[in-house]
Formats: C-alpha cells, sequence, structure tokens
C-alpha cells in the first residue's frame, strides 16, 4: 500500500516548487516533508525528485504523482456524490493552441454554466497532449491521435480546417507573387514551439 501522506508531500514540493512552502501548504515542518519522501524514495528504492531549481520530478516520481492526482480526484468525486460536496481539485486536460484561439473558449463556457468544478488546462501542441494524457498529467485532452490511451477512451470531435491568409503586402514582399507551397515554407512564419510541424 502506497503511502499517502509521503505522496502528498511530493505532490506539494513540486506543485509550489519549494519544501518550505509544500510544508505551510500541508502543515508541516520542512523537515517533515523532506522525511516523507525520503521515506518513499527508500521504499521505492529510486529517487523521486531532482532535487534542483526547479525541481523536477524523476520518471518514477512523474507516475507516483500521476496515480495521486488520479486517486484526490477519484476521492472528491466520491465526497461529493456521499455528501453534495463541490469538487475543489480542479480538472487538468491539454488542449492545443489552435483549439484555445477558436472554438475551445465556448466549450468552457458552456461547461462553466453547467458545473462548478475549475479546470486547469495546460496549452500543447495536438501532437503532445495525448503524451500528458499518458503520464498522467492531465485526466482528458483534444489530440490528433484518436486511439485512446489504456483505461480510457476516444471521442472523435472532427475535423479542423486551416486557411492560409496574407496580406496583399506580404504577398508582395514575400513571395513576389508566387503563391506555390515552396514559396509559402520560405516565407517568415510564426511557430508556437519546437514541436509546431504546421
Amino acid at each position: 500500500m502506497l503511502d499517502y501522506k509521503a505522496l502528498s508531500s511530493l505532490h506539494a514540493v513540486l506543485k509550489f516548487q519549494s519544501f518550505d512552502k509544500a510544508a505551510e501548504y500541508l502543515h508541516l515542518t520542512q523537515s517533515a516533508v523532506s522525511q516523507n519522501i525520503k521515506r518513499l524514495e527508500q521504499e521505492c528504492g529510486r529517487p523521486l525528485l531532482i532535487r534542483a531549481r526547479p525541481v523536477v520530478a524523476t520518471p518514477l516520481g512523474e507516475q507516483l504523482l500521476a496515480h495521486f492526482n488520479k486517486v484526490t480526484m477519484l476521492e472528491e468525486g466520491l465526497q461529493e456524490a456521499i455528501q453534495g460536496q463541490q469538487a475543489t481539485q480542479p480538472i487538468n486536460i491539454a488542449v492545443n493552441n489552435d483549439v484555445l484561439a477558436t472554438w475551445f473558449t465556448d466549450v468552457v463556457c458552456q461547461f462553466s454554466a453547467s458545473d462548478k468544478t475549475k479546470l486547469h488546462i495546460k496549452a500543447a501542441d495536438q501532437a503532445k497532449t495525448r503524451a500528458l494524457l499518458q503520464t498522467g498529467e492531465v485526466v482528458a485532452c483534444v489530440s490528433q491521435i484518436g486511439t485512446p490511451v489504456a483505461g480510457g477512451d476516444s471521442i472523435f470531435l472532427g475535423n479542423m480546417y486551416y486557411e492560409l491568409v496574407a496580406t496583399p503586402s506580404f504577398i508582395e514582399e514575400h513571395l513576389k507573387g508566387d503563391l506555390s507551397a515552396t514559396a509559402v515554407l520560405k516565407s517568415p512564419s510564426l511557430i508556437y514551439d519546437e514541436y509546431d510541424e504546421l
């Protein structure tokens, strides 16, 4: 059986990026938080944190954190069913930038009108959102990959179509009137991050 008090210390240290702030949040001493994590590392036989700035979870630490997040969400759902309390743990979801910039705000508005649960949205490239779901950092994602993760389900939402637009001056200056794919690919462009292949 996992030590959930120790897991809550691991979660708090990674959340607040500080042993002191984690201790304050958990109403423990900094030493107790450190000992909890050390005990958990001894039980697992491997380090769970890379104690640097910023504090980073090891791959095993990420797995344990994902498990802790799922258990916390399940317990809050159960408490809500038993006592009619509103869940305080936000639902972590991953959405790509294009979706955030277009139709997803309507979804959030409709959701908030019927449910007061907080959403924590992680922006990531559409090819990377599924990886966040696999590691347990999020419980749902919008992805270009339709294959469901183990224990999950996949629902087809539709297709997004992209339309290339530019001002007449941009076409004149950078494309010289040549609207071929080769010319467009050579023109100046904005990419969101290193994973953006559009």
